[in-house]
Formats: structure tokens, C-alpha cells, sequence
């Protein structure tokens, strides 16, 4: 009776033994089986937001006139020009408001204005136009004087993408409106904490790992095709 209780014990310790040898390799599998899965995990590369800006200027009609005068000289036929400029940075000219005065000299006669020839007024850009003057009498002095508009500017700013999760190997997608007075950016923050922006498209600040791969026409949208590399 001792040798078969001896027999049992003996069994039940092997038994035990062989499951504890079994917990211990499937716990050691397990945690290898983590460190696998953690290492073929994707690579973040940064966390991003996506910001649009959009620019709008509206005109304010200003009391301020621009205005630039000559003189045509005297003897035979003659002309001079007058050149006239925006008055302040943010100002422009008035196309639709132009007008002219006439001034007679000392020595220019009787009614020299009343023969003067006036060209069209050239706008060579915003703040800036000419105009010549020509006349076969007498001397006078001559001006051209042009209304102007103060131009206000505003910008409607928005997050149209947050936490866009960019990883190394993928590509993203960036919708940006197709107006020149747009500009889209993507704002974002590395796992150790270095921050960038990158101008989409223009200026790359993320050390070359964000690389544009296409440019899509979405009609009242671009979508860029974007891809982080390694």
C-alpha cells in the first residue's frame, strides 16, 4: 500500500511539473509574440492638423484723391505727361473716377484750356496711372486727379483636418480649395515632441520626409497626395 501511494504522489508531482514547464513556455511564447507585434507596429511620424486660410479684401470708397499735374511750356504745338500714384499703402485707384482741371498761366493768352487735348488715362497697375496732355496754344498747366479705394483685408481661418495620424510608408490625402486667396497648411507634432509646418504645396519643413506624390482635380478642390518616407 506505501509502494502504490508513493506511485500516485510520484505521478501527481510529474504532472505538476509538466504543467508548470508548460505555463512558463506559453507565458515566454506570449511575450515574444507582443514584442513581435510591437516591433512590426506602424512607425508614427506625427500627429497633424490641417489648417485653411482664406484671405478676403473688401473696398472702402476714401475721401483722399490722387493727383498729379504739368505744365505744356509755351510756343507751337507741345504735350506733357502726368503721372499719378496710390497715396497709401493700402490704398488703390478708382478706375471709374477720373477727371481733369486746366489752369491758365500768365503768359498763356486769352483761353489757352479751352484747347488743350486730353488722352486716355493709362493704369499701369493698381496704384498708378498716366495720362498725356497736348494742346497748340498757350502755356497752361494741366491735372489729373483720381478717386481711391482703402482695401481691407480679412482672413476666415479653419481646422478642415484634426489629428490626422501621418505613419512612415503611407500616403495622406490633403483637400485644399482650388482659390488663389487660399492657403492650406499642415501643422504638426512629432512623438518627441519637435514641431513643423508645411505650406500644401510649398515650403517643406519636415527635414524632406513628406514627399508629394500626385495632385488630383476634385473640380472646386485640389487633393494632394501626399507620402511620408523613410
Amino acid at each position: 500500500m506505501h509502494l502504490f501511494y508513493h506511485g500516485v504522489f510520484s505521478m501527481k508531482s510529474s504532472i505538476l511539473a509538466i504543467s508548470t514547464a508548460a505555463l512558463i513556455s506559453t507565458a515566454a511564447n506570449a511575450q515574444t509574440s507582443a514584442s513581435t507585434l510591437e516591433t512590426s507596429s506602424p512607425e508614427q511620424f506625427a500627429i497633424c492638423d490641417v489648417r485653411q486660410v482664406i484671405t478676403k479684401e473688401t473696398l472702402a470708397k476714401v475721401p483722399a484723391q490722387a493727383s498729379g499735374g504739368c505744365d505744356t511750356g509755351g510756343g507751337g504745338e507741345k504735350s506733357c505727361q502726368v503721372n499719378v500714384g496710390a497715396t497709401a499703402p493700402n490704398y488703390i485707384l478708382d478706375r471709374g473716377d477720373t477727371r481733369n482741371a486746366c489752369f491758365k498761366l500768365p503768359d498763356g493768352g486769352d483761353n489757352p484750356c479751352a484747347f488743350v487735348r486730353y488722352g486716355p488715362v493709362v493704369f499701369s497697375s493698381n496704384t498708378a496711372a498716366s495720362q498725356t496732355m497736348s494742346t497748340d496754344s498757350g502755356r497752361v498747366a494741366v491735372q489729373l486727379v483720381v478717386g481711391q479705394f482703402q482695401v481691407n483685408t480679412s482672413a476666415d481661418e479653419s481646422v478642415i483636418q484634426s489629428n490626422l495620424r501621418l505613419v512612415v510608408g503611407r500616403q495622406f490625402i490633403i483637400k485644399r480649395t482650388r482659390a488663389s486667396n487660399s492657403t492650406v497648411s499642415l501643422e504638426c507634432k512629432k512623438p518627441n515632441g519637435e514641431q513643423f509646418i508645411n505650406l500644401i504645396p510649398g515650403e517643406d519643413h519636415s527635414g524632406g520626409k513628406i514627399k508629394q506624390v500626385s495632385v488630383e482635380n476634385g473640380g472646386a478642390f485640389d487633393l494632394y497626395v501626399l507620402q511620408v518616407v523613410r
